[in-house]
């Protein structure tokens, strides 16, 4: 079989791109150029995932080339226990900053007094959910040399600092070497696990959400450390929902490109066997109506396939409430959303074998092939009998990784 010409090509041609960008991020004179050059290679490897994980040798050598306050020291510990969060900014839909919240919520019932420092521009509404819990938030401002110098001097005092940043944020990473230097034990949330990301070299620990992130920071970044965190989903005090409707729809969650047919896989075929099976309508939040791989599942059952577009979790909320079973997305999978879905009372259907990426016990319950998840999911609407295990598979996430267990 020989290799597609187009492949070559587009190595060839991101590598050029990134020649260049290395080329500024080393050789400009000043350093918020520098490090613009170095946030457009961190946006080109994210956006055109290669394998290329890490730019480690990158950020040391910007880390020390900008010539930092060395008389910067650690004051003296406060008598609370004190954890800053870094975060490149806030998001309303998705499992990030649910993510985020949720950690925060844990410590603030253990006391710990708590700073969010966000480093590019978030509407308020987004963060008045965080000081709801107590913590102080600030919007770092100026330029991005600006931006190191105010994380390294408001955190330097913290017991702890996460990083919780998005992948192309070298401000942020840098800023992780400059308080790792100083003492400061930083843990890197490896939210964005599969891809590109500056900053797991630059912190003390590397805090995993899954076993697929696990193995590419151990074979293709450059940690100090690594520890397992998993996903914080619920509290232990928490009762799930009650029991599904039987006749309420089949809800599936997940961003747009998680339900982009690939040459094996195509969740759109699947979703068309499904409504030629069960009575029940399909809810798909996250891609919007007019994608183009839904149109013939929308022509063939036009009332009964809802492309709901993002949504705000509170709306998410609502409508699982009113789900008979969750689908899960693929052909990639929803990691935080399935086993959410789980623990929110609802029956769970999910493809596994090659994509399962492992970020629960949950990951057990999925199906080996399209065909066997759908006949296990048309027998649950038929008989009402949840699917072997899951009731046991509920109890142990909610005991293992809530919120308590994981802070």
């Amino acid at each position: 079989m020989t290799s597609d010409p187009r492949n070559s090509r587009f190595e060839r041609d991101a590598e050029l791109l990134a020649a260049f960008f290395r080329e500024g991020a080393r050789g400009s004179k000043n350093a918020n150029d520098r490090m613009a050059f170095a946030e457009l290679l961190g946006e080109l490897w994210l956006f055109n995932q290669n394998g290329i994980l890490n730019e480690n040798a990158l950020e040391i050598e910007l880390s020390g080339s900008l010539n930092f306050d060395q008389s910067i020291e650690r004051g003296q510990p406060s008598s609370k226990k004190t954890w800053a969060h870094v975060a490149s900014r806030l998001y309303r839909v998705g499992g990030h900053t649910r993510l985020l919240l949720g950690l925060v919520d844990g410590l603030s019932k253990g006391g710990t007094e708590q700073f969010l420092y966000l480093t590019r521009d978030t509407k308020k509404e987004l963060f008045e959910q965080f000081e709801a819990q107590d913590a102080k938030v600030k919007v770092l401002t100026g330029d991005l040399k600006r931006k190191v110098v105010s994380l390294v001097e408001n955190a330097r005092n913290a017991d702890v600092v996460t990083f919780m940043i998005h992948p192309d944020d070298i401000a942020a990473a840098i800023a992780a070497r400059q308080l790792s230097l100083l003492g400061v034990t930083t843990l890197f949330i490896n939210h964005s696990d599969h891809t590109f990301s500056y900053g797991p070299g630059a912190c003390s620990s590397v805090c995993e959400i899954s076993s697929l992130g696990w193995r590419l920071t151990r074979d293709l970044r450059v940690p100090s450390a690594q520890s397992f965190l998993g996903i914080p989903f619920t509290h232990q005090s928490e009762k799930v929902v009650a029991g599904p409707k039987l006749d309420g729809p089949i809800v599936s969650i997940g961003a747009a490109y998680k339900f982009e047919s690939n040459a094996d896989l195509s969740f759109p075929d699947a979703a068309r066997n499904l409504l030629g099976r069960v009575s029940n309508d399909l809810v798909v939040i996250g891609p919007m109506p007019q994608e183009p791989g839904f149109q013939e599942v929308l022509e063939a059952f036009p009332n009964r396939l809802n492309l709901l577009g993002p949504r705000s979790p509170a709306e998410v909320d609502a409508i699982m409430k009113s789900a008979s079973c969750y689908l899960d997305s693929f052909p990639v999978e929803g990691g935080t959303a399935f086993a959410q879905a789980l623990l929110s009372g609802l029956p769970v259907f999910g493809l596994g074998g090659k994509i399962g990426s492992g970020f629960s016990i949950a990951d057990t319950l999925r199906y080996d092939s399209v065909p066997t998840m759908l006949d296990g999911l048309v027998a649950y609407l038929s008989s009402a009998r949840e699917p072997k295990n899951q009731s046991l598979i509920r109890e142990i996430i909610r005991n293992d990784h809530s919120v308590s267990a994981v802070v």
